[in-house]
């Protein structure tokens, strides 16, 4: 019953291994091209980031896919930086 449920005695929430294979197992096509980047936030409100890739290039498009997504965002939150108020 969830009114016998005390959030605040809750244990810290912990992705399972288990999820983050499956993740991994369905992006990319063979091993040398899977691989992910998770972010979420926790129990807490604490910003949580999971990675996983066996691949030095696939892990690097995927940096730099983040830092593409990182300034398209940033730009359609502030189109004009240098007018600051």
């Amino acid at each position: 019953m969830s009114e016998d449920i005390n959030p605040e005695e809750l244990p810290a929430f912990a992705m399972p291994d288990s999820i983050i294979e499956k993740i991994y197992e369905f992006t990319g096509s063979s091993e040398d091209n899977k691989g992910f980047v998770l972010f979420f936030v926790d129990q807490a409100g604490a910003p949580q980031v999971i990675s996983s890739c066996r691949s030095a290039i696939i892990e690097m498009g995927i940096i730099k896919a983040m830092e593409e997504y990182l300034d398209q965002f940033s730009l359609a939150n502030n189109p004009n930086p240098g007018d600051q108020e």
